[in-house]
């Protein structure tokens, strides 16, 4: 029963309600969640149960002890032997009438831990009393641990905490050698696009970038980051960071990230890329500067849009149509000038995403972002796809190389393309589309 619920627990099928602080609470909380009648699958026919012959449990926890109950004789004192003296086996206060003291060594007992909790030597001998009675060794209790927890509630205290596991081989991966992504698992394919983009761009100037990142002020970015390291010391996987992150953001919104199902890249990114400050305003204004707020977004994510009436083909001038977009009925309602619709964005962030999907734009290699302090450069960092139910995606380096990666067909490994000039990023090479594009701060 034990097994299959951490088997389901690892898979995240489990709901957060299924808990026990011991192994009896754990089962019962699962029974209450799947039934009396459930049975783990491969079970051996002669510890299978059901409704009829139910699974029963007590629970000791509170139970209370009476020493009237007790019928074997205490064990004997134990007392420690003078390591200069091998004769000098102490002497007992009190002996039960009509017992015999055998006055001989007992065995040798080690107790290692017991010593070092009571402050006696390591060697004692222990000494019988009664005719009948034997020698007795004591196995010395371990210290009292703390019980363990799921993978994604203990991977915390792993994050902060030196790893005490073997680390993961050197040979398998060289953090500067080639940019690397995660193998697919469980629908992960929208965490590995994303993944694969944001730990080789962090990758290629960590202490830099780091700090770039850190300036979103965002839990789920830092989250990644301090993860990030831990793999380039070969601490964890890049597919445990991947998970933890999934989890993480499970536990926080359970109904929006559901661990193994499908989950969009906007969803994801709206997460991720979201600023502790306000990233854009719109508003309706007039040439009289009459305005009316519209709405606001703390989100670094760019969703493309109509701005008729006027035109775009290029992510270019879609960001500078953003900036003031005329419109053809509206009025001020205090001076009854013509309105346009104006979106001021107030800080340059460093990752900047665009949404992209069901339009038909290339990819630009550089956008300039109007801001309200001046203008700011980006290059393209990568490029999530998406077609079939699926998402791959495509890193660009600072040299503008560009590398593939589909973490369900090459799994870690990323396939080196070309210069990026010569690369048709309007499609993958699977003849995915974009959906979202993720530009980098110069």
């Amino acid at each position: 029963m034990l097994d299959d619920i951490t088997k389901q627990v690892y898979e995240g099928t489990l709901p957060d309600t299924v808990h026990g602080i011991t192994r009896y609470s754990l089962i019962q909380s699962f029974q209450a969640h799947v039934g009396d009648a459930y049975t783990p699958p491969n079970m051996d026919q002669g510890l299978m149960w059901s409704s009829v012959r139910p699974f029963e449990m007590e629970d000791t926890t509170h139970a209370i002890w009476a020493k009237d109950f007790i019928t074997h004789k205490p064990f004997p004192l134990v007392e420690p032997v003078s390591t200069t003296s091998p004769t000098n086996f102490g002497t007992l206060d009190t002996v039960q009438p009509g017992a015999a003291v055998v006055d001989r060594p007992a065995p040798l007992v080690t107790l290692t831990a017991h010593s070092r909790l009571t402050g006696l030597p390591n060697t004692t001998r222990i000494r019988s009393v009664g005719a009948a009675s034997g020698t007795h060794k004591f196995t010395p209790m371990k210290p009292s641990e703390k019980r363990k927890g799921r993978a994604s509630d203990t991977f915390n205290q792993r994050h902060i905490a030196p790893d005490k596991r073997s680390h993961v081989p050197s040979d398998w991966y060289n953090p500067l050698a080639e940019p690397v992504g995660c193998s697919w698992s469980n629908n992960s394919c929208a965490y590995d696009a994303v993944t694969f983009v944001l730990y080789n761009t962090w990758n290629a100037d960590q202490d830099g970038i780091g700090v770039d990142f850190a300036e979103l002020g965002n839990r789920w970015m830092d989250l990644s980051t301090a993860a990030f390291r831990k793999f380039t010391l070969g601490e964890y996987m890049l597919e445990e960071v991947r998970d933890y992150l999934r989890r993480a953001l499970s536990r926080e919104y359970p109904g929006e990230f559901i661990f193994g199902a499908n989950t969009s890249i906007e969803a994801l990114t709206m997460r991720m890329f979201r600023s502790n400050g306000i990233f854009s305003v719109s508003d309706k204004v007039c040439g009289s500067e009459h305005a009316t707020p519209v709405s606001s977004q703390q989100c670094c994510v760019v969703m493309l849009h109509s701005t008729a009436p006027l035109q775009w083909n290029t992510l270019q001038q879609f960001l500078d149509n953003t900036l003031s977009v005329p419109s053809r009925h509206a009025r001020c309602d205090t001076c009854d000038a013509p309105l346009c619709k104006r979106t001021t964005y107030n800080i340059a962030p460093p990752l900047l995403c665009m949404a992209v999907a069901f339009n038909d734009v290339a990819p630009g290699l550089s956008v300039r972002l109007t801001t309200s302090i001046g203008i700011t450069e980006y290059r393209l960092a990568g490029i999530v796809y998406y077609g079939e139910l699926h998402f791959t995606a495509r890193y660009i380096d600072s040299d503008l190389i560009v590398w593939f990666n589909d973490g369900m067909v090459q799994h870690r490994r990323a396939t080196r393309e070309g210069p990026a000039q010569h690369v048709d990023l309007a499609i993958d090479p699977n003849g995915k589309t974009p959906d979202s594009l993720i530009y980098m701060r110069t």
